[in-house]
């Protein structure tokens, strides 16, 4: 008898069943026993929201041994500018920068949520009163609301990231450096999916140890006033000898790759989306997209550069794509025998075919192909399950 194989938070559960014999592929997790009930003994398979699927313990299997293997899902973690500029509307809603940022990401999550983890850091700190204040995590890394959550609501992890950035004020500098910096720990243990999604409209600043040309200082090229004066008309607003602390006024584009690079060094790469107002600084937006290794090719951006709230969904929902489930299965083992295998989702059988199907990559990895790795990261399969010991149904 197969023993019973639960989902674990933060998995995607691949199960594989050694066979002693059998002569047909096993039959779906679920039964109908002989007497019209389920088969579950009492079981209550009608779970709440958000528990998720019922275990298969009620079918009844062909085989004697289970190894599990999991695929660890990726985890994208937002780090969202909320300085002064972002209060700024988009033109096509109406509603500031921020704001408009904070639906693209529910939106994006209410889509993809279910099949990956997601947290959020924000920037500046906004509780310290100073301009330049490092930012901070609003919501640590959480695996997302079960795909029984996703009826078009927000699921409970969801409600709880969106509250935690909702009452935001945008207010201050772009103090992105040290931000990453303070964030590295906690983003390096979070595994080895991880992807950061870097939100602003704007290129760094904040750091007293730079000094720049008047070329390269924000508040000249925005042409920010102080008093009655123009900067980058009537004053360089990046001297010090004629503002105070006049250097945090410029662009932190080294630090702000270093730290990003020694991310990528780590397996953490870095999206960099450049919301409207940040046209000024394309030539730093796209080097933090080099330093993050996600340099587009072929665009007129090697950054995602977004017009309006349209635009920036279709953006995040890109990366949603990239970042999430691979169609690469790796198995803890081999099975015996090769040519008898069997590929189901969740109830499903998947026909081995190297076009729409599944096809092996190596001893112990599947390929998925075509439609079969379209199904998988739609996020509509709860459970992968790779049965050995029954003969393969090939296309």
């Amino acid at each position: 008898m197969l023993r019973a194989v639960r989902s674990v938070p933060g998995t995607l559960l691949v199960a594989v069943a050694c066979v002693a014999s059998c002569n047909d592929p096993r039959p779906p997790p679920l039964q109908e026993a002989p007497d019209g009930t389920d088969g579950s003994g009492g079981i209550d398979w009608n779970p709440t929201p958000c528990v998720g699927p019922p275990p298969p313990d009620g079918a009844n299997y062909c085989g004697d041994e289970v190894v599990r293997v999991f695929t660890e899902k990726p985890v994208v973690y937002f780090v969202l500018d909320a300085s002064g500029s972002m209060g700024d509307k988009f033109e096509d809603t109406g509603r500031s920068k921020l704001l408009s940022a904070k639906f693209a990401i529910r939106d994006l999550l209410l889509a993809i949520g279910h099949r990956i983890s997601y947290g959020a850091a924000v920037f500046p700190d906004d509780k310290s009163g100073e301009a330049c204040a490092l930012g901070r995590q609003v919501f640590p890394a959480t695996e997302g609301d079960s795909l029984f959550c996703q009826s078009g609501d927000t699921g409970p992890v969801l409600r709880r990231l969106l509250d935690s950035i909702s009452l935001r004020q945008a207010e201050g500098g772009t103090p992105i450096a040290e931000t990453l910096a303070r964030l590295s720990p906690t983003l390096s243990a979070l595994g080895t999916r991880v992807s950061v999604v870097l939100i602003t409209d704007g290129a760094p600043n904040c750091n007293l140890g730079v000094s720049c040309s008047p070329e390269a200082c924000i508040a000249n090229l925005e042409q920010h006033l102080l008093g009655e004066w123009v900067c980058g008309r009537d004053l360089d607003c990046c001297d010090p000898d004629q503002v105070k602390n006049a250097t945090l006024n410029c662009i932190d584009s080294k630090q702000t790759s270093s730290v990003i690079s020694d991310l990528a060094d780590d397996g953490i790469r870095t999206f960099v989306v450049g919301m409207p107002g940040s046209e000024p600084f394309v030539t730093v937006l796209d080097a933090l997209a080099e330093a993050g290794q996600t340099a587009r090719e072929g665009q007129d951006t090697k950054y995602y550069s977004v017009r309006d709230g349209a635009d920036l969904s279709n953006s995040l929902f890109s990366i949603g794509d990239e970042v999430s489930l691979t169609c690469q299965l790796e198995l803890a083992k081999a099975p015996p025998n090769p040519e008898l295998v069997n590929l189901y989702f969740d109830s499903d059988l998947v026909e081995r075919d190297e076009e729409n199907g599944w096809s092996y990559s190596g001893n112990s990895r599947i390929e998925l192909h075509g439609r079969s790795c379209d199904v998988l990261k739609s996020g509509a399969v709860t459970e992968v399950q790779v049965v050995a010991g029954c003969p393969t149904l090939i296309k």
